[in-house]
C-alpha cells in the first residue's frame, strides 16, 4: 500500500491484519520499507528473519 503519510495506511493494513479472515493463517509478516528500498534486500531479509517459522 502506498500513500502520504497520515492517509490511514497503516490502520486500514492494522484492521486487515488483525481481522477474523487472517487468523487461519499460521504466520502472518508485517514489512515496512522507505521510498527508495531493494525489492530484493527486503524479501531476503524478512524471510531470513521468519526462518524455522515458516
Amino acid at each position: 500500500m502506498v500513500g502520504h503519510g497520515g492517509m490511514g495506511k497503516a490502520t486500514l493494513l492494522q484492521h486487515v491484519y488483525e481481522d477474523e479472515m487472517t487468523k487461519k493463517f499460521d504466520l502472518k509478516i508485517w514489512v515496512c520499507v522507505s521510498n527508495s528500498f531493494d525489492d530484493k534486500r527486503v524479501i531476503k531479509d524478512t524471510l531470513a528473519s521468519h526462518e524455522g517459522k515458516m
